[in-house]
């Protein structure tokens, strides 16, 4: 089952990865490629969002001889079920994807079950770490719904003195208790080495969920492949988190492909998807119609 409507989100993250930082709202970006899809998200109908910049007018009523006043600003937005944020003038920031509903291509679950029955959708946030050098949009960018998230290999950390590789990540909320669930799409640009797409990072040392491409194959760090030929694919993933349990399981297409029991470190974890470490010149994601979801 899919989403209805899109989570927003913008903030960043990886094994071996960063820190957290503060939050805020979302930049631009670019276009991707396709794979599986979301569980659908509650079923009333989405209030549209205004577009940044745009808005109704409003008022006093003009007097017999003067012209008409000024418009007023933009109004506020209704509020409504969860949807798909619009993207923020404040770059390295973000709340998800713009309100286009869902992104194609449509990937079908190749299993049954809603992963999402019995959560409740919120509206997350995320951070981008980048290379500190370099400006957020240097790195990714938004068009059409779709992330593209990218690093050179050489890039520098995401903060001076780190002593991590190169990273352009969205690290979103900490989580320290119940249970969550990100799901989103993705793709891998042709040729990209050694680079971990996604991850399940403590807020102390440890980390949990860790998948990276070697090939054109996905694995989870020191684990076998499962996932084989992967690049300029379409797939959805999605990740549940049980924080009492710690652990974090792996769908693809929702289908179950991984458990992985999580070193409880500090306790605090966090979602993270982008692109850390590269061994080629260029290594490239794509996302879209992220979701998050938590009991």
């Amino acid at each position: 089952m899919r989403p209805t409507f899109l989570v927003p989100l913008m903030i960043v993250i990886l094994a071996g990865c960063a820190s957290p930082g503060p939050r805020a709202s979302i930049p631009p970006s670019s276009p991707g490629g396709t794979g599986g899809q979301p569980v659908p998200p509650p079923t009333a109908t989405p209030t549209p969002t205004p577009t940044p910049g745009t808005g109704g007018s409003g008022g006093a009523t003009p007097e017999p001889t003067p012209p008409p006043p000024a418009p007023d600003a933009s109004p506020k937005p209704d509020s409504g079920p969860v949807a798909d944020a619009a993207p923020s003038a404040e770059p390295g920031t973000g709340t998800g994807q713009p309100p286009t509903g869902m992104v194609p291509p449509i990937i079908p679950d190749e299993c049954p079950g809603d992963l999402a029955a019995g959560m409740t959708e919120y509206k997350d946030t995320f951070k981008v770490q980048h290379p500190y050098d370099l400006k957020p949009e240097e790195r990714y960018s938004l068009m059409d719904g779709i992330y593209a998230i990218w690093v050179m290999k050489g890039d520098k950390p995401h903060e001076p003195g780190n002593t991590t590789r190169e990273r352009t990540e969205f690290r979103w909320s900490d989580m320290s208790s119940g249970t969550y669930l990100w799901t989103g799409d993705f793709k891998v640009q042709n040729d990209s080495q050694h680079v971990c797409i996604f991850q399940v990072k403590n807020s102390g040392p440890p980390t949990g969920v860790y998948l990276r491409v070697d090939g054109g194959n996905l694995h989870q760090l020191n684990g076998g492949n499962f996932l084989n030929g992967i690049y300029d694919k379409w797939y959805n993933l999605k990740v549940v988190v049980d924080t009492g349990a710690a652990t974090g399981k792996v769908y693809i297409n929702n289908c179950l492909k991984q458990t992985v029991n999580m070193p409880r470190g500090s306790g605090t974890w966090y979602f993270k998807n982008g692109t850390y470490t590269c061994d080629s010149t260029l290594c490239k994601a794509f996302f879209k119609n992220i979701h998050t979801y938590k009991k």
